[in-house]
């Protein structure tokens, strides 16, 4: 979906100016100030997915604790997990369906705004969907390896991502503070 023009401020000229965001890889919003031609930073545009990263940590330090444990029912659980990227991969065709309907839609020259707005939606369930089978088969892999016994990088791999998501959640706070005291 194309992004809006959005009213902002310059946070070096202090300006106003519209212009349409560009995203940046860690999900914050870009903008080139027309006036002074400097790079212009603001929030996150998408802060509800970075929720997915603490859960994701959490999830490969329970089953590091899993291994490190030793727990009755731990071993047939990370088995259980090693064995969902199969699963994941079987159920693969379903999520293409959609895609080859939109293009269907797209390319039989279906303008209507209603039949776009619709295929956008089934658009964006795949994708969600998508993004949950990428994440079923790494923790699934991540439950393969600590079951053979590697446990450190899966770990290392881990505290990155939190310190990832630490400087992000940071560096937003940061800018959403210094956007707030420009508009004052």
């Amino acid at each position: 979906m194309p992004s809006q023009e959005k009213e902002v401020v310059c946070t070096h000229c202090l300006k106003p100016f519209s212009a349409v965001p560009k995203i940046t890889f860690g999900g914050f919003q870009k903008y080139l100030c027309p006036h002074c031609h400097k790079i212009v930073h603001y929030p996150l545009a998408r802060k509800a997915l970075y929720w997915i990263i603490p859960v994701i940590v959490v999830f490969i330090f329970f089953i590091v604790a899993l291994s490190l444990l030793e727990l009755e029912g731990g071993d047939p659980f990370l088995i259980f997990l090693a064995g969902l990227p199969i699963w994941v991969d079987e159920k693969k065709s379903l999520l293409l369906w959609p895609l080859f309907l939109w293009s269907l839609v797209r390319l039989g020259g279906m303008y209507n705004k209603k039949v776009l707005e619709i295929s956008r939606k089934i658009l964006y369930g795949c994708g969600i969907l998508a993004l949950l089978a990428v994440i079923t088969a790494l923790l699934g892999f991540t439950a393969g390896v600590v079951r053979l016994g590697i446990i450190w990088p899966p770990l290392i791999a881990a505290l990155v991502l939190l310190g990832f998501y630490l400087y992000a959640m940071q560096k937003d706070a940061a800018l959403r503070k210094k956007i707030q005291s420009i508009s004052r």
